[in-house]
């Protein structure tokens, strides 16, 4: 994060232009607020340890190597897996590797104390793999098969029917195996462990031995997968996991600013909602995971302070701040016989029961778009066997974006989060589209074989012109052989979309740019109609940077005080109505080269009656 500043001052006196008076008032009827948006947060899957994984409510698709199997059963919380058999198995097909330790864990259904035996398989041919299970009510197991049964170890239990959760860890390097049993609850009730080189598993699934049995909510990964670790919070503060029923766990920051959530009870948590607060319980925020959390996976807190600097002053009539600007991704297109694309070349094959997803910050404006062609603000393209077809946010000017279909209105002056996910239930593919975290569109469609080509924003179009900014650009995908991308681009350089590709006056780069920040916030007291509006009246500027400050009565925006690389070209805003909402919002917003610098002194008007209007001087600063 590289700082610009703005830097603003209103004086506690009220000048009367017209009939010069002046008056000091102990309650102004206007006064100032200190803005609570001026901090930009953003939580993003940095890792994804989950190799594979099911709660058995998409088709499942897993290879039967034993027995009879069947989908769906009665799980654990809605559709589970059933076999029967002497014995039954049933794997994943991911080839596990070798050099890193396995952690695979099933909710399993116990009716009785019947004498069979139902766990977690690992598998390396039909004639040699282990039998991790719960025997009856009575025993926690680890068996080796190996053209004949062997007990490797064995450890008495006393439990009654119902679902426990198997948890073990295999290490390749070493044959070790560790196997624990917990209660549906998450209270753990007894363990066991055992070594063995006869074996060398390659997959990982569920068995039975001598009957049948039914099971939920599997998954294999290269970390415990009983936790999931959230950084970047201050301490004090507390991280909350949420699905469509409630609380999964919740946790408190130390000094270190990470938490642990355990997951025990419920590794794959659908439609999945982290709330972090502060030490005063407010919320910092709300964050919907559009498909899923899971065992394993680590969360960062992205924590974007756009004012660090702020003081208001005595009767709430002056004020004074800093604004930071931030590197951000400009995609530009200047030239109606040009074009731009920022690309991201993935060729990623979605299989049943998983997903992929992507997320920016984007801001666009100055559209001119003759030919009606739009401007892609973020795309996901890919590949139903050969045929090529795209799921994207298209903006086409005004105050609406299209979400797929469905057009949805924003108001374009700020910046907003957009979100696109793919998700394949069998040869179901549920694509769905966020703003600000929420949901504004779905659509389902029948594919066969999809695969994910890349991701975009831009246009390859000759006919239209826009300015576009893009930050904290994500994406995640469902399994650990893909592992998350993130990008802010407070290098200086774009690691994100790296397949790009341009022609004319358009292209990409990395600048220094202030996203629209709503800065400060004026209430007006009584039941009087202002009209109000911000003047410049003197300036100096170094450089070329280019800016712009705006006022917002929550109906319409003003027009903008402006500079253009370096030259001011707008020295006022045009008047607004303070009427229904009694509060106006200062904007400001910008690009800034290196070394460029702003120094804007203006005044503030509000208007009290025919000829009478009272002025608070503007001081406003900003540079890099």
């Amino acid at each position: 994060m590289v700082t610009s500043f703005f830097l603003v001052a209103y004086a506690g006196v009220y000048s009367f232009y017209s009939s010069q008076v002046l008056l000091r008032l102990n309650e102004p009827p206007v006064y100032y607020v200190s803005s609570n948006a001026t901090y930009v947060n953003n939580i993003v899957l940095s890792y994804r340890m989950g190799v594979n994984y099911t709660d058995f409510e998409a088709v499942p698709g897993w290879n039967v190597l034993g027995g009879s199997w069947s989908w769906p059963v009665q799980g654990f919380s809605g559709k589970g897996y059933g076999g029967s058999g002497n014995p039954a198995i049933s794997v994943m097909s991911t080839t596990l590797s070798s050099s890193e330790t396995w952690f695979v864990s099933s909710k399993v259904f116990v009716p009785s104390n019947d004498g069979i035996y139902r766990g977690i398989v690992l598998y390396e041919s039909s004639g040699r793999f282990f039998l991790l299970a719960i025997y009856g009510l009575s025993r926690l197991v680890i068996l080796e098969f190996r053209n004949n049964w062997r007990t490797l170890s064995s450890v008495a239990i006393n439990v009654q029917a119902g679902w426990y959760i198997l948890n073990s860890t295999y290490t390749p390097s070493s044959g070790s195996i560790f196997l624990e049993v917990y209660d549906a609850s998450g209270n753990r009730i007894a363990s066991t462990s055992a070594s063995s080189s006869r074996v060398s598993p390659v997959m990982a699934g569920v068995g039975v031995r001598g009957g049948s049995g039914s099971f939920d909510d599997f998954i294999i990964s290269y970390a415990r997968n009983g936790v999931v670790t959230v950084s970047g919070l201050a301490s004090g503060w507390t991280a909350i996991l949420y699905d469509s029923s409630g609380v999964v766990a919740s946790s408190v920051a130390g000094s270190s600013g990470v938490v642990e959530l355990n997951v025990r009870v419920k590794p794959i948590v659908r439609n999945a909602t982290i709330v972090i607060k502060d030490q005063l319980n407010n919320n910092v925020i709300a964050s919907q995971f559009y498909v899923h959390v899971v065992g394993g996976d680590g969360l960062v807190l992205h924590r974007y302070n756009m004012m660090p600097y702020s003081i208001l002053g005595e009767n709430r009539t002056s004020f004074s701040c800093k604004i930071n600007a931030t590197r951000a991704l400009h995609v530009f297109d200047y030239d109606l016989s040009g074009y731009s694309v920022a690309y991201r070349w993935l060729n990623y094959s979605l299989g049943t029961n998983n997903y992929v997803s992507i997320k920016a910050f984007v801001h666009v404006f100055n559209l001119t778009d003759p030919l009606s062609q739009g401007v892609v603000l973020l795309e996901v393209e890919a590949k139903n066997g050969t045929q090529v077809t795209y799921f994207s946010f298209y903006y086409y000017g005004g105050n609406q974006v299209h979400a797929g279909s469905y057009q949805v209105s924003l108001d374009i002056n700020i910046p907003h989060f957009y979100a696109i996910t793919l998700y394949m239930n069998g040869s179901k593919l549920k694509v769905s589209y966020y703003v600000d975290g929420v949901r504004v569109n779905s659509e389902a469609y029948n594919v066969g074989v999809l695969t994910v080509s890349g991701f975009a924003a831009g246009r390859y179009a000759t006919s239209n012109m826009y300015d576009m900014y893009l930050d904290m650009v994500s994406a995640e995908f469902g399994t650990q052989s893909m592992q998350p991308l993130y990008e802010d681009f407070d290098s200086g350089v774009d690691n994100f979309f790296i397949n790009s590709y341009s022609s004319g006056d358009a292209g990409k780069n990395v600048v220094y740019y202030t996203f629209p920040i709503r800065f400060l916030e004026g209430y007006f007291s009584g039941s009087i109609s202002y009209l109000m509006s911000c003047t410049v009246v003197s300036s100096s500027v170094s450089g070329q940077p280019s800016a712009s400050l705006w006022l917002y009565n929550g109906l319409e925006h003003s027009t903008q005080v402006k500079i253009v690389k370096g030259v001011i070209v707008y020295t006022s805003t045009s008047d607004l109505l303070v009427d229904k909402y009694r509060q106006v919002f200062f904007y400001f917003n910008g690009t800034f080269p290196s070394y460029s610098n702003v120094e804007l002194k203006l005044e503030f008007f509000y208007k009290i009656g025919e000829g009478v209007r009272v002025a608070y001087p503007l001081d406003v600063e900003s540079g890099v």
